[in-house]
């Protein structure tokens, strides 16, 4: 039951730092405009593998070339059905890590 619990608190933590790995590079003001209107459309989307932050536009014109992460601050709206399947896909995958590392330690010689 601890074994579980661990590996769901990792699952969750991974989930979460997913929102991060995304970016949103813009060079010029064309760029930035189709960014807002990604932004305006609600097609800016973070998280892996399904996205689930949808994000609303940062109100400040950046410098050029400029690239947009995760914004806390700028996060729209949490869609939890695809946070709650991110994170079981993770713990589905750590918990099969664990056994498997756990089958090979019997192989090993002692």
């Amino acid at each position: 039951m601890k074994k579980n619990f661990v590996i769901l608190s990792i699952a969750i933590l991974i989930t979460l730092m997913s929102a991060f790995l995304d970016s949103t590079e813009v060079n010029n003001s064309q760029e930035y405009k189709q960014y807002l209107q990604q932004a305006v459309n609600g097609e800016l989307v973070y998280g892996y593998p399904f996205p689930y932050i949808k994000m609303h536009a940062s109100d400040l014109t950046p410098p050029f070339p400029y690239t947009f992460l995760f914004e806390y601050e700028n996060a729209g709206e949490v869609l939890m059905g695809a946070f709650f399947l991110n994170t079981i896909i993770y713990f589905a995958l750590l918990w099969l890590l664990v056994v498997l590392f756990k089958a090979i330690n019997r192989f090993l010689p002692k």
